[in-house]
């Protein structure tokens, strides 16, 4: 929420903007489990334990910037996944 407090001064914005992000929590949630084992350490290494492209490269004996590569697609699938997805947000 502190990223939505920044970008608005309205309200009501403030407001609609957590809903949203909420909605979306929840179907990212559902997809989650749809995204590739692999996928899923790589972001959460990257994502929930803040851990940096050169401790992820060492502990899976790549380049750091090999991470950064199989990061951008690990985002780009989840994405993918959470696009086809979309009819979760109407519900």
């Amino acid at each position: 929420l502190d990223s939505v407090v920044e970008c608005s001064s309205d309200p009501i914005d403030l407001i609609d903007d957590a809903i949203d992000q909420a909605i979306q929590l929840r179907v990212f949630r559902e997809v989650w489990p749809q995204i590739d084992e692999d996928i899923r350490e790589l972001l959460e290494r990257k994502y929930d334990l803040n851990e940096t492209d050169e401790e992820i490269a060492k502990s899976m004996g790549i380049k750091p910037a090999s991470v950064r590569m199989y990061l951008s697609r690990a985002r780009k699938q989840a994405r993918k996944i959470l696009n086809e997805h979309k009819h979760l947000l109407l519900r």
